[in-house]
């Protein structure tokens, strides 16, 4: 069982919402005219037309299928007569409260980790399979919308129902490409509550991938694990290419190993995770977002929330964003936009793969706000790379207190020598421990305490090498919930002071994550919400912007 595997160091189917639809500490929108060009694009728009098929929680496997007669949640078991049906088709759930193993006639999950319970069987990349909650006329029905109805994925899962850790809905294999889950809450799984893609493995290269998936708008919380050594993670891909992950609130995760993550992918390559709000409630949730183990290259995260203030300091392991490398020095990673809270916002890897901590694919971090909680255990910002392969800017470091690694480590030489930064400007730090750790290792940093003797140590080839940074608290408004609460107070010293580029060339913007085009942060809906509306279908295209 692969993904149960020690880590080794890492010790839209409606139409666009109207910004008054969107509830204020699960995610966070800024006034704007406009929700601007990083808003993701409706592709089709559901109505009571749309759907092929309907699921209720009073159907049958023998009805037609139809709004007036649908089928029960059993059609998506594994060899039912309807499953094949259901391919390249929309199907509509229906309102309501789904106990799945009740429904379905088991005692216990019947299946391991390797594939889902509930299986929605992918479509093609003309016609994809779509999942969707729905009301009782038939119309798109995410969770949070105003009607307060919205479908319920109860899981019904335990330690002693379901002991191999069996997802509760998804699909794993050649049959699961292009397929959407869109609108649920999904409750009381046991270790996986959605799990897509190819094949489970995370320790080698899975050159087969699965395209076109999409997994957005829902609401997963209170789910449990107690399998040793597992990862219990709210939104797993593995082997996967494309994927959008985006517009989902996950939290309350209860994890006996103390190894769970909101989000994590496995070798994974052009995904793009957006718009989700990942909140831990104790420590045995660890991770924000996990981007882990071999196969990953040239993926995106931006406009997440990531608040681990409840996992504490005491886990060793944690991280609001960590992200193992495979890709080339043509390829690109991309962080931005983004509001971390946790004791290690950004982690170095999860596995060392691939030339670690030598790797050779670039990264982009820029108009991040990453912000420490109290008693930092010793790690805050760390990314190593080979020489010129980081580019970072108009990132915000607000914490008080670090340890033996500062507040921001990269790799490098000192006194000029090379280094990972290619390019590091506009960027402030609340605390100046800047620290540069010898070239190929992850040794203990030299540290260096003012800006002047930082810019001194940087690569002569390095861009900006800091010249435009501050040392000064930013000053958020610290009223509100969530991401807003990271906006920039009136006469903080971030407003204004960063770069679209990151460099002289580039517009004037706001340093940190609410500058640079920003309008959302995080979901568009809170639990409990009832007035909020869900991010719009997945993009037809995404690319890195850069």
């Amino acid at each position: 069982m692969n993904s149960k595997r020690s880590r080794s160091a890492c010790p839209g189917l409606g139409a666009a919402a109207s910004r008054r639809d969107f509830l204020r500490y699960g995610g966070g929108v800024a006034g704007a005219s406009l929700l601007g060009a990083y808003w993701p694009r409706s592709a089709q728009a559901q109505s009571a037309t749309t759907y092929d098929y309907y699921i209720s929680t009073t159907g049958s496997d023998s009805n037609a299928g139809t709004l007036a007669a649908p089928w029960a949640i059993t059609s998506l078991l594994a060899g039912n007569a309807n499953q094949a049906k259901m391919a390249g088709k929309r199907v509509g759930v229906i309102a309501g409260t789904y106990e799945v193993m009740t429904l379905t006639g088991i005692s216990s999950y019947p299946g391991s980790y390797s594939q889902a319970y509930l299986l929605v069987r992918g479509g093609s990349s003309a016609a994809p399979t779509v999942l969707a909650s729905c009301n009782a006329s038939g119309t798109y029905a995410p969770v949070g919308n105003s009607s307060g109805a919205w479908a319920v994925l109860d899981g019904q899962g335990t330690s002693s129902n379901n002991s191999q850790g069996q997802p509760l809905i998804g699909g794993i294999g050649s049959g699961y490409a292009y397929l959407t889950i869109d609108g649920f809450e999904i409750i009381n799984a046991y270790y996986h509550p959605i799990a897509v893609g190819y094949e489970t493995g995370g320790y080698s290269t899975i050159s087969t991938r699965n395209a076109g998936i999409s997994i957005q708008n829902n609401y997963i919380h209170t789910f449990t694990n107690s399998l040793g050594g597992a990862n219990a993670t709210g939104i797993t891909l593995y082997a996967t290419t494309g994927a959008v992950i985006q517009n989902n609130y996950i939290t309350g995760i209860s994890d006996t190993s103390n190894r769970a993550t909101g989000i994590e992918c496995w070798n994974t390559d052009n995904v793009m995770i957006q718009y989700n709000t990942l909140i831990s409630t104790s420590n045995q949730q660890v991770g924000g977002i996990f981007i882990k183990n071999e196969g990953n290259y040239q993926n995106t995260v931006r406009f997440n929330h990531v608040d681990l203030t409840a996992s504490g300091t005491s886990v060793s392991g944690s991280g609001g964003i960590c992200i193992d490398l495979s890709g080339t020095s043509s390829n690109i990673t991309s962080v931005y936009n983004n509001v971390v809270i946790s004791d290690n916002p950004v982690f170095s890897y999860a596995i060392s793969v691939d030339g670690w901590p030598n790797s050779v694919e670039n990264q982009l971090w820029y108009n991040n706000t990453f912000v420490g909680i109290p008693g930092s255990s010793g790690v805050f910002f760390v990314r190593y790379g080979a020489s010129a392969t980081i580019t970072h800017y108009n990132n915000i470091y607000a914490v008080h207190s670090v340890g033996f690694r500062g507040t921001f480590n990269t790799s490098g030489a000192g006194g000029g020598g090379t280094c990972a930064l290619a390019l590091s400007d506009y960027n402030c730090f609340q605390t100046v421990s800047l620290g540069l750790t010898a070239n190929g290792t992850n040794n203990t940093p030299t540290l260096y305490t003012s800006l002047s003797t930082w810019t001194s140590a940087l690569a002569t080839a390095t861009v900006g090498k800091d010249a435009h940074s501050l040392a000064a608290n930013p000053l958020f408004v610290a009223t509100g919930s969530g991401p807003l609460y990271y906006q920039l107070a009136v006469g903080s010293p971030c407003s204004g002071k960063g770069s679209t580029t990151g460099t002289s060339s580039g517009s004037t913007t706001d340093m940190g994550a609410w500058g640079n085009g920003a309008t959302q942060i995080g979901s568009s809906f809170a639990p409990g919400g009832g007035s909020a509306l869900p991010v719009p279908n997945s993009p037809t295209s995404l690319k890195v912007v850069s």
